[in-house]
């Protein structure tokens, strides 16, 4: 705008003379009216003059702006009330236009009063956040109209009703940025959160053009034309942490920070707190190893929509130094994020101080209070988006109270979350009372709001209506545990025995080195460095007071739950990197003596006469007096110690991957999820090796193992809560050892997670360890009567069998027909033709006996032997030698298994037809049990190995002859394996190489029906696209084309083929589904399915539940897996509850 840019374009010119303070009246470099007439003639063309009648307000002395400027808003009668004109006034008559506002709380730069706004982008606007009631306070200015009061708190103080929004601006870029926030009751206005310093009467109490004038002016305006236009306090520090990498968004926060303190404006003691976490950890300098390289920083920064907690994601590996200190970098911003969030708080509730308030020792001592208890914020932090959510105990005053007790709250609150998970899933339609499933409603997605006013389960009772189960409970604690609000990073594990009432968990530590450094001595009025006991101290205090909530919540969750076993187990990286720290000490002076030696021969020492390439000089310096190493300055130091592990890649020895995301179902834990590892020891010859020291990985280490007991704990937590942390563990005799300097140290620990106490009986067994009679309830659920008609693996279904063969004949106890008879029992169920053919030698020896143990199954360990051997003479070159070799192999084990009555031995116990099948999971099995198994079906496992031949003999068939010669063993791979997406999708490859349209989608369709995970969908519907492109059916095509992006996004090969359909149908003015909901609508019409369809949703979560409520969790495990995969697909739960089912997927494990 040309007025625009004229009349700030002098005051940018005046400004450059003049300094940047608030009030510039006596160190003006020129009078006012010099800057009154500049302005003129800047604007000379662009000034309105005012009309006796014309509203309008001047606001004289505004802080920042030139003396001689004064700012104000006219309303012209033209807009006829519509709006009104932002401007300088260069007199009481005459006005410069800056901008235009309207009425509904946009301002535009277009200021002709004529203007059409309808199609304007505005610069600047009010929006509206929530509704809510406030007590009366200087907010206010605490004058109130009378009919306006909305009753009166406890103490007497009035309330009032009021609006709460957001000052927005636009940008250098383009986007709105968040400025500042305004209030509204009784139709006035208060405006907060303003980088310009204003005084009270322009701030509260404001009419509607009075707000919005100042507000541009103050938090917009002014702020643009000194070049920091910013929003206030953590918005500005919260909107580049979202949009820019870590370090860039925290070093220019801190620099926008400085920024607005030379140029005279306003800034909150968060920001100047927030500065000082970042000065704590280093990270306005140079940090090695997370430096930018080429533009990329390799940290990415995110944060849990679960516990509003940041994380730092690794791009790659990183030295252990590096990794440790982005730990204290992420537990600093972590530490930022938790004051912001009690002082969010408090804005919502009408409480002091808030961020437009607070000072930066105010914030400083909220963040020692919220350390000192991390149960304050621990499950019920209310968001910084506005939302107003209440704590999940009553308010404490962190300034002036310790709320050690707030612990019991939280062990209430449990329980109100574990009776809303049973409810949801009690509301289920009961399979026992309809014999079907009713529409199937995800249990993940609960809120972790206080509910006070609709919980109907008292605490510490279970809902009578709603029964725990394993499911529930397990799934209540997953998501409390993920929902914990802890600023350091930690990962855990938790077991559970429901029938027993006992519960194990197991959480790692955050080390004294991610401790505060620093902290405000409120006695002293002073900040003080922290020395290393204290941190210590302040470590062991911390990490027990964790274990402590997460037992509260097991406790808590569950009135059944008698016992709570608790480990804190270290990662070992603050270990390792102090190992290499010492193994750096140690090395560099015995180096730069070695060094020292090797340059001064000894004076016993032969001479050798060599020809010196270097100068004399150069040689007469190792005559030299040798440096000590106190000598050396730093940088010589490391030098030399560089030269010196030249060979040795010390940067290689990084960070593991196994501590890159504590949400990963191979975390931080050992490989078998238990944190189940052995005390470091000292070499036992006395003896260090630096080298191994610096090359060590971190190791995880047990340091406090406790039993916790249900009434004592209770009633401890009931008298003192969290004062005591170390008291508490030794009252429950912890097993735990502290240094002074380090902290919590390693310790052998009494008990482990894998110990059976802590799950139900034989929950880790095989469906093919022990046939097992299931409840009529889990047999309708799961398709089977029994554990063997979950089997899947023909091997560990057959190993079974011969130990329990052996077992009845070393029993003599039972007689020989009982013994023979249990065996034949067992042979007609697994019905397997290599264990029928083995029946009379078994019966025999049972009858006489005689002992098994000489008895084997061949035929599994013969055909992976032919199978080698195929591929020995395809490597040799001799191809057709390979393929008749196999097609004869797999003619003979597929009669085998097709034809069984044909091996069986003329006995009487030849079998029913078989019906051999493969499935390559659990889930896969419930599928078919549910979907394909008839009636009075005898079914055969057949051998892996068997399907992978076929497998790979019509891959290498198709190389060789064409796609018609693989179909044969691609349709007996099918057959074998018809819940099985992969073998639909393999065989629906090669008939789309063979153009028969027909065939390709009967058969995409068979592949869509039973896929359990999206990548197996998308390539359904990509076959069923280019299906439908050949027909000519081009809507059914792209939307099966759209359909297959929006499951796997990114495929190159599929969007260059829809980008060619797309083309296609607009050059034919065809309809392009434009949206998912149009995609929807064709595909129904055309009666193609929406994966995943509800038949078998409604199949695979029921089953998930009943297998883990019945105790069998190997198949447990991947019904969950499955059934979290359809429910995201289905809408059904969310991105993020990934971590939430990672962690119940957890508890699952051995």
């Amino acid at each position: 705008m040309k007025n625009k840019n004229a009349s700030t374009s002098a005051w940018r010119h005046h400004a450059k003379r003049t300094p940047s303070t608030p009030h510039t009246q006596g160190a003006a470099a020129v009078t006012a009216e010099q800057v009154r007439s500049m302005l003129e003639s800047f604007a000379k063309n662009h000034v309105v003059t005012l009309s006796a009648l014309t509203k309008r307000r001047i606001y004289k002395d505004f802080p920042n702006v030139p003396q001689g400027v004064s700012l104000g808003w006219a309303q012209l009668p033209e807009r006829q009330g519509q709006g009104f004109m932002l401007g300088i006034f260069l007199d009481a008559q005459r006005i410069i236009p800056l901008s235009y506002a309207d009425t509904q709380g946009h301002v535009f730069t277009e200021a002709r009063p004529m203007h059409d706004t309808h199609t304007a982008e505005p610069v600047f606007a009010f929006v509206k956040d929530h509704d809510g009631v406030l007590p009366d306070s200087s907010r206010f200015s605490s004058r109130m109209p009378y009919g306006k009061t909305m009753g009166k708190q406890a103490d007497g103080t009035r309330l009032r009703a009021v609006v709460a929004g957001n000052i927005v601006g636009r940008g250098e870029d383009g986007r709105m940025l968040w400025l500042a926030s305004w209030l509204k009751s009784a139709n006035r206005y208060s405006l907060e959160q303003l980088r310009t310093p204003l005084p009270a009467n322009l701030r509260t109490n404001l009419r509607y053009r009075d707000a919005m004038a100042i507000a541009y002016f103050a938090a917009y305006f002014v702020p643009q034309q000194l070049h920091v236009l910013i929003g206030y306090g953590s918005g500005n520090i919260f909107r580049r942490l979202g949009r820019e990498a870590p370090l860039s968004a925290i070093r220019r926060s801190v620099a926008d920070t400085a920024a607005a303190e030379r140029k005279g404006l306003r800034v909150s003691g968060l920001e100047q707190f927030f500065t000082d976490l970042m000065s704590e950890v280093n990270a306005l300098t140079p940090i090695n190893g997370l430096e930018a390289e080429h533009g990329a920083e390799p940290l990415r920064l995110t944060t849990s929509p679960l516990s509003d907690t940041y994380s730092f994601q690794w791009t790659h590996g990183l030295p252990f130094d590096a990794a440790l200190q982005s730990l204290r970098l992420e537990g600093n911003l972590n530490r930022f994020a938790a004051v912001s969030a009690w002082l969010e708080h408090n804005d919502l509730q009408g409480l002091q101080p808030i961020e437009d308030t607070v000072t930066r020792e105010q914030a400083a001592l909220i963040d020692q209070a919220l350390l000192r208890n991390p149960a304050l914020l621990a499950l019920g932090a209310p968001s910084r988006l506005g939302q107003q959510d209440q704590l999940q105990h009553e308010y404490v005053d962190v300034l002036r109270e310790d709320g050690f007790l707030a612990i019991n709250d939280i062990i209430e609150l449990a329980g109100r979350i574990t009776a809303r998970f049973a409810q949801a899933d009690t509301d289920m339609a009961s399979p026992e009372s309809n014999g079907n499933e009713g529409p199937r409603k995800s249990t993940t997605q609960q809120t972790l709001h206080d509910d006070r006013s609709n919980s109907t389960a008292e605490p510490g009772q279970r809902n009578k209506h709603a029964p725990i189960s394993e499911w529930v409970y397990r799934r209540a604690m997953a998501t409390m545990l993920r929902k914990l609000r802890l600023p350091f990073r930690f990962d855990t594990e938790f077991r559970v025995n429901l029938e027993e009432g006992r519960v194990a968990i197991a959480v790692t530590q955050a080390g004294p080195a991610l401790m505060p450094a620093r902290e405000y001595d409120t006695e002293r009025r002073q900040w003080r460095q922290l020395s290393d006991q204290e941190r210590a101290n302040r470590s062991v205090n911390y990490n027990l007071r964790v274990a402590l909530i997460m037992a509260a919540l097991a406790f808590g969750a569950d009135e059944s739950i008698g016992e709570v076993d608790v480990r804190i187990d270290s990662i070992g990286l603050e270990e390792a990197v102090a190992r290499q720290d010492s193994a750096i000490e140690a090395m560099v002076p015995d180096a730069l003596n070695t060094f020292e030696r090797l340059q001064k021969p000894s004076s016993d020492t032969v001479e050798k006469r060599v020809t010196s390439t270097q100068p004399t000089s150069a040689v007469a310096d190792t005559d030299q007096p040798s440096k000590t190493v106190d000598s050396y300055a730093q940088s010589d130091v490391d030098s030399e110690f560089e030269q010196l592990m030249q060979g040795i890649d010390i940067d290689e020895v990084v960070f593991s991957e196994q501590f890159d995301q504590q949400d990963k179902l191979e975390s931080s834990y050992d490989a078998d999820n238990g944190i189940e590892v052995s005390v470091v020891r000292s070499r036992d010859d006395g003896q260090s090796d630096p080298l191994a020291d610096l090359q060590s990985m971190p190791t995880m280490q047990p340091l406090v193992s406790v039993t916790l007991t249900r009434q004592q704990f209770l009633e401890h937590m009931a008298a003192v809560g969290l004062a005591d942390p170390l008291a508490t563990m030794r009252l429950f005799n912890a097993t735990l050892d502290i240094d002074s300097t380090a902290g919590l140290v390693p310790t052998v620990p009494p008990f482990s997670l894998q110990d059976e106490r802590f799950g139900p009986k034989d929950a880790q067994r095989a469906p093919e360890a022990e046939n097992v009679p299931l409840s009529d309830h889990a047999a309708f659920l799961l398709g089977t009567n029994d554990t063997f008609g979950l089997a899947i693996e023909r091997d560990d279904l057959l190993s079974y069998a011969m130990q329990t063969f052996q077992r009845l004949a070393e029993n003599q106890t039972a007689d020989p027909a009982s013994r023979a008879l249990q065996a034949s029992r067992m042979i007609e169920r697994i019905n397997d033709p290599e264990l029928y053919l083995k029946a009379s030698d078994i019966a025999t020896a049972l009858i006489d006996g005689q002992s098994l143990q000489g008895m084997t199954f061949s035929w599994s360990r013969e055909l992976s032997q032919e199978r080698t051997k195929a591929r020995d003479l395809l490597f040799s070159g001799q191809i057709e030698d390979a393929v008749t070799h196999a097609e004869h192999m797999l003619a003979r084990y597929d009669g085998r298994f097709h034809d069984v009555h044909e091996t069986m031995p003329a006995d009487g116990n030849t079998p029913r037809d078989a019906v051999p099948r493969y499935f390559n999971s659990y889930a896969e099995r419930v599928v078919y049990n549910k979907l394909f198994a008839t009636a009075g079906e005898r079914l055969t496992l057949v051998p892996n190995d068997l399907v992978y031949a076929h497998l790979e003999l019509a891959e290498l068939l198709s190389q060789l002859r064409g796609p018609e010669a693989a179909l044969p063993h691609l349709n007996q791979v099918v057959a074998y394996a018809p819940a099985y997406a992969q073998a639909h999708l393999r065989l629906a490859m090669q008939l789309y190489r063979m153009e028969d349209w027909d065939s390709v989608k009967a058969v995409a369709l068979n592949a869509l029906r039973v896929s359990l995970d999206r990548e197996s969908a998308a390539d359904a519907y990509h076959y069923l696209g280019y299906t439908a492109w050949m027909r000519d059916e081009f809507e059914v095509a792209m939307a099966c084309y759209a359909l297959s992006a929006a499951l796997v996004p990114g495929n190159a090969y599929r969007t260059d083929q829809m980008r060619e359909l797309m083309d296609r149908m607009q050059s034919q003015c065809i309809p392009v589904p434009s949206s998912l909901n149009d995609v929807a609508r064709v595909l129904t019409k055309a009666g193609m399915p929406l994966w995943p369809s509800s038949e078998i949703a409604d199949i695979v979560g029921p089953a998930a539940r009943v297998a883990v409520d019945q105790g069998l969790f190997v198949p447990g495990r991947t019904l969950a897996v499955a059934d979290a995969r359809l429910s995201e697909a289905l809408g059904r739960g969310t991105a993020a509850m990934e971590q939430v089912q990672m962690q119940f997927w957890r508890s699952l494990n051995e």
